[in-house]
């Protein structure tokens, strides 16, 4: 990595701490696992694992050109910051907490999905389970 990707990773970091909140809605949470995901997010992606790694060919690309990778960095951090600009405006559905002790611990703000457990029948006795624990 050079300079250049390195400060476009800093900013991309520095970003999603300034601004990642407002793409919450864009995303489902996942109480099970803890994972998120992309609500309308079809990719199927590659399996990634040691063996993929160790099976994979090497492939000799030639790097993009620096004021190329220059302006396209510069291009994605001005795009995220309008939509994350257009996503405040909308003022999703606010700050959502858990009731109980585990709100007091949960240190993130949550969709409206994850807070219902109406609508995530599969974990409606996982999140019953989890309450009764912190509610003793």
């Amino acid at each position: 990595m050079d300079d250049l990707e390195v400060g476009f990773l800093l900013d991309a970091v520095d970003f999603v701490a300034r601004h990642g909140e407002a793409f919450l809605p864009l995303y489902d949470f996942d109480l099970f696992d803890g994972a998120w995901s992309k609500k309308d997010d079809s990719t199927c992606l590659r399996r990634f694992s040691l063996q993929a790694a160790l099976q994979a060919g090497r492939v000799d690309e030639t790097p993009m050109p620096y004021e190329e990778r220059q302006a396209r960095y510069s291009a994605y951090l001005h795009e995220a910051l309008e939509l994350a600009n257009e996503l405040q405006r909308q003022d999703p559905s606010g700050q959502h907490v858990l009731e109980g002790t585990l709100g007091e611990l949960q240190f993130f703000t949550l969709p409206e999905c994850c807070i219902n457990p109406e609508t995530r029948s599969k974990h409606r006795q996982l999140m019953a389970k989890i309450k009764a624990i912190f509610n003793r």
